[in-house]
This record gives C-alpha cells, sequence and structure tokens, in this order.
C-alpha cells in the first residue's frame, strides 16, 4: 500500500508540475495514470501496524493537498480559457459587423 501511496503522490506532484507550466497536454495522460492506481489501491488492505498506518495517512494528506491545488488550477484555467474564447467571440462579432470578415 505504501508503495502505491509513494507511486500516487510521484504522479500527483508530475501533474502539478505540469498544471504550473501550462503543459496541459501531459495532464490527461498522468491523471489515467494516477486513476489506474487509485483503482489498485482501492483493492490494497490497509497497513495493520501503527507505523505503516501513520505513513499512509501522511502520504494521503499530501496526496489531498496537491489535489486540492490541482482543482485549483483547473479552475484558474478554466476561466483563463472562457475570457479568451468570449474575447474571440467578441473580436468575431466586431469584425462581421464591420465588414472586415474574410472568407
Amino acid at each position: 500500500m505504501l508503495n502505491l501511496l509513494d507511486n500516487i503522490l510521484g504522479i500527483s506532484q508530475k501533474i502539478s508540475n505540469c498544471m504550473q507550466e501550462n503543459n496541459w497536454s501531459d495532464v490527461e495522460t498522468l491523471q489515467d495514470q494516477q486513476k489506474a492506481l487509485l483503482n489498485q489501491l482501492d483493492q490494497t488492505a490497509t497497513p495493520t501496524d501503527s507505523e505503516a498506518q501513520k505513513k499512509a495517512s501522511e502520504l494521503s494528506t499530501l496526496i489531498q493537498r496537491l489535489t486540492a491545488e490541482q482543482i485549483q488550477l483547473s479552475k484558474a484555467n478554466k476561466q483563463k480559457l472562457y475570457s479568451e474564447i468570449k474575447n474571440n467571440n467578441k473580436s468575431k462579432k466586431m469584425n462581421k459587423a464591420y465588414g472586415l470578415q474574410t472568407k
């Protein structure tokens, strides 16, 4: 279980780095890899000794924090894209209104 959590954390860090670098094309691939590991984790037994449980809890908390940050980055990117589309549509309307539309 700890090995899976370590791998998930590593992928989560890669996802965050890609998001911060606006490398959104790699994010989906990494998320697919992360999802596969999370499915494996779901089938894995929880550790019984307290030290392993503590480590699993720490790793899970780190993963949750990264996920929360990723959600905020995604929302910011979505808003940025929405603004760009809105400005583009406004520009198209203005060009059409003034007969500047290219054919």
